[in-house]
């Protein structure tokens, strides 16, 4: 377990990083945690969880990680105590928008009255920056989506065929992460927690902004990519189509010129000009002939 703590005169914030059951249990008898609560630090859930008790508050946020390797979201849980006198952090591994915020506090960027005002207001700040970190996700998506769609009219169709899925299933795992955020700040918003020092619906209202925002973001990028799957395909469709047309045209002018080739290559005396001195070049003219017919009819009637 790795432990930062930050003090001041109203309360204490405890960062805790990859704590064991032993640690939290300690935790849990300093600050009288229900132990369910502490269950759920120590397991994975699947959605975002508020709950109130008379004297603290237990949130379970869900946040996103990016693999570069495999170029696809894995999920970082962020759960928080907060009460009248104390505010606890506990993750598995590194949170940036928190370790960047504590070390600022510590490093006295920001002075440490309006670093940690009090656990209302921490929360607050930690909310807002790590909903505040869904951005740059969503920006750097909304490029690749840019550039998804410029290569499409570009003649990589089937070059982007993998890109767009790659992009189809990393927006459904943040709609997956966000969605649930929703109910979640709403619920809080409404909340009457009596041990909080000051109304916080206007700051909650704030970040609630921010994930709808984010949501509303997604839901552009789901339409967006729905729409680059189908111009994909639909384009693809169409040059296929269009190879299978000219082939079948090619095989239409074909099929009778060696129809041609095959009578004439049959052992019988009756077959026209087959005698005659120049019977080759007269057969080979026919069928150039016939063939040249066949090109000219097909565009005439615009198939080629």
């Amino acid at each position: 377990m790795r432990v930062k703590e930050i003090k001041t005169e109203k309360f204490t914030w405890v960062d805790v990083k990859k704590p064991t059951r032993q640690e939290l249990e300690k935790l849990r008898e300093k600050y009288h945690f229900h132990y369910l609560d502490i269950d759920d630090t120590l397991t994975y859930t699947q959605r975002p969880k508020i709950e109130k008790y008379d004297d603290y508050l237990f949130i379970i946020l869900r946040f996103p990680i990016f693999d570069k390797k495999e170029r696809k979201f894995n999920i970082s849980e962020v759960d928080f105590f907060v009460g009248q006198d104390f505010f606890i952090s506990i993750h598995r591994g590194d949170v940036e928008p928190i370790q960047k915020f504590m070390s600022e506090c510590q490093s006295e960027k920001i002075p440490i009255e309006k670093c940690v005002k009090d656990p209302e207001f921490l929360l607050y700040s930690l909310m807002k920056n790590l909903f505040l970190s869904y951005f740059p996700i969503i920006d750097h998506i909304s490029d690749d989506l840019d550039e998804i769609e410029d290569k499409i009219f570009q003649e990589q169709e089937r070059e982007m065929v993998k890109e767009i899925m790659v992009m189809k299933r990393n927006i459904i795992a943040l709609r997956r992460i966000v969605g649930p955020h929703r109910m979640m700040m709403k619920t809080l918003e409404s909340l009457n927690i009596d041990f909080f020092q000051r109304e916080m619906d206007i700051y909650f209202s704030d970040v609630n902004d921010f994930v709808e925002k984010t949501w509303a973001v997604l839901e552009d990028q789901r339409e967006t990519v729905i729409s680059l799957e189908n111009t994909n395909e639909s384009l693809i469709s169409h040059k296929s189509s269009e190879i299978v047309k000219t082939l079948t045209i090619f095989s239409a002018i074909l099929l009778p010129l060696t129809l041609f080739a095959s009578i004439y290559g049959m052992n019988m005396t009756q077959i026209p000009f087959i005698f005659h001195p120049q019977s080759f070049w007269i057969v080979l003219g026919m069928m150039f002939a016939f063939g040249v017919g066949l090109f000219f009819f097909f565009r005439k009637k615009k198939w080629l």
